[in-house]
């Protein structure tokens, strides 16, 4: 019985250790992927300034821009969101964007200006980058729900508990199988000690 239990207790801290360990990895780098993005965005930013005169053209050089990071990240099964906050107004760079941002998250945006922040957005965890750009006088933002690169990592919680059943299953069978017949021989050995 106390095998059976050590059984359990390692293989839950195994798999509790390894479900922790693999998802801060996973948010790790979603939180690189974005950080990369926000840097690309202020580049080419800061270069399209000096390719274009107008101000029209330019906001449209750096639409399309955000359009293929969107495209990118939806070919890697992720959806997202992309902002840009200019004081207390939030401008939607994409077309279907329903998230609704607190007072309190746009006031730690802009006193952060660059960062991550994992929070509640419509009820649903996401990472949210930013980072300020000094030629639009703007934050940029990225949204990802963090279920779009988590989901592999949620399906721990169902194996883990079938993993460590089976395991204690197994066991008890491998047990019942080796140690029944040494018992047997034991309980023999008892048998033979106490007539002589």
């Amino acid at each position: 019985m106390i095998l059976v239990f050590s059984l359990i207790l390692t293989g839950s801290i195994i798999g509790i250790y390894s479900y922790i360990h693999s998802k801060m990895a996973l948010l790790e780098l979603m939180e690189q992927r974005i950080n990369r993005e926000l840097d690309f965005f202020n580049e080419v930013t800061k270069n399209n300034r000096f390719i274009y005169d107008s101000e029209s053209d330019f906001r449209s050089s750096l639409q399309s821009f955000v359009d293929e990071q969107s495209k990118d990240f939806t070919e890697d099964g992720y959806s997202s969101n992309f902002y840009l906050i200019d004081g207390n107004d939030i401008f939607s760079l994409t077309d279907a964007s329903n998230i609704t941002f607190s007072k309190e998250l746009l006031s730690n945006i802009k006193q952060g200006k660059d960062g991550i922040i994992h929070t509640y957005l419509n009820g649903k965890l996401h990472t949210l980058g930013f980072q300020n750009i000094q030629e639009l006088e703007a934050i940029y933002t990225i949204v990802i729900p963090q279920e779009d690169y988590l989901q592999s990592i949620e399906l721990y919680k169902i194996i883990i508990p079938i993993v460590t059943t089976l395991l204690v299953i197994f066991t008890s069978i491998l047990m019942s199988i080796f140690i029944n017949p040494f018992h047997a021989q034991l309980r023999m050995l008892e048998t033979i000690a106490e007539r002589e």
